[in-house]
């Protein structure tokens, strides 16, 4: 985007000496003081908007179509099913979660609540989602399932337990996510055997897996 200086207000009449331009040739710009601005307007997610007109950044001249951009998300490191993501350790932060994906740069993380995460080296947790975005439409998305980590801080530990406690008394209900990260023993079902895994995780005794996929 560019602002173009059409003239100025004053004008050289001789070395180190100006006069008003209207003056000196009769006539003076319609912008007089304008100078040239330059600005790069693109969003990192595939495009920026501004009253639903897209801006894109261009390579070599080439404008990219809506055949070049990437549809889902993939990584060689994680395992992406179902619109879940699993094998991520404990502690991963962001920047660290999304640089293992391709097509980086179009993946924004958001937090349980669908808040934007802006502060890259924070820790993901369950119920972290990334988004593979074009501009505002999002592409596609997948949420983070970390082992043993119910309540979402990026850990397993204590907190973790009393979740699990709460639903094997029945006195709290599991969403799908939790479901996944608190069945540590895999085998589709949380219960007593995953309360002792968790025990001897949170002891340090036993560490757990990170698949849960």
């Amino acid at each position: 985007v560019a602002g173009i200086a059409t003239a100025n207000r004053y004008i050289a009449t001789g070395e180190d000496t100006y006069g008003p331009a209207l003056e000196v040739a009769h006539t003076q710009g319609v912008a007089p003081d304008a100078q040239l601005l330059t600005m790069k307007v693109f969003g990192k997610g595939g495009g920026a908007y501004i009253d639903n007109i897209r801006l894109f950044e261009s390579s070599k001249g080439i404008l990219p179509t809506e055949d070049t951009l990437p549809d889902k998300l993939e990584s060689s490191v994680y395992t992406v099913k179902d619109n879940m993501i699993g094998g991520v350790a404990a502690g991963t932060t962001v920047e660290q979660l999304i640089s293992k994906f391709k097509n980086n740069e179009y993946i924004r993380a958001f937090d349980a609540a669908g808040k934007e995460i802006t502060d890259l080296s924070t820790a993901v947790g369950t119920g972290t989602q990334l988004r593979m975005m074009d501009g505002i439409s999002v592409l596609d998305k997948a949420d983070v399932i970390i082992a043993g980590d119910a309540d979402g801080n990026g850990r397993c530990d204590i907190g973790d337990i009393g979740v699990l406690l709460k639903y094997l008394a029945k006195k709290a209900e599991l969403n799908g996510l939790q479901i996944k990260a608190l069945d540590v023993d895999r085998n589709g079902v949380v219960d007593v055997n995953d309360l002792a895994l968790l025990s001897l995780h949170s002891t340090g005794i036993k560490k757990l897996s990170t698949a849960v996929l």
